[in-house]
């Protein structure tokens, strides 16, 4: 599962330098609710992929490990995610550099 992960987003990689290094970052529910979605996009970018998640949820409390190839190259994505009750929350211009974690959670 997350070896398509990587294939996804390694296309976010591709307007980066070739000797750019990988991100892994893990992605934290703290919400009640489960996550049914999440997407990445390069900052601005408007190009969404979505992260796999283990039986289609990020459930209250659990987290995902996600790498992206090249992702050190870019560093700053816009996030969206889609909780159980269809509402979607982004969050823009997240440095994913700084940390090896993102946990979402309500505004």
């Amino acid at each position: 599962m997350f070896r398509h992960a990587l294939s996804i987003i390694s296309t976010f990689a591709a307007a980066g330098t070739a000797c750019a290094g990988d991100l892994t970052i893990n992605f934290g529910n703290n919400l009640w609710d489960p996550i049914k979605a999440v997407e990445i996009s390069p900052a601005g970018a408007d190009t969404w992929s979505a992260i796999p998640l283990s039986d289609g949820v990020l459930a209250a409390g659990a987290f995902v490990e996600v790498p992206i190839a090249g992702g050190d190259a870019v560093c700053t994505y816009d996030l969206r995610f889609t909780k159980a009750d269809d509402t979607v929350q982004e969050r823009p211009g997240v440095n994913l550099c700084e940390a090896s974690y993102y946990h979402f959670g309500d505004i």
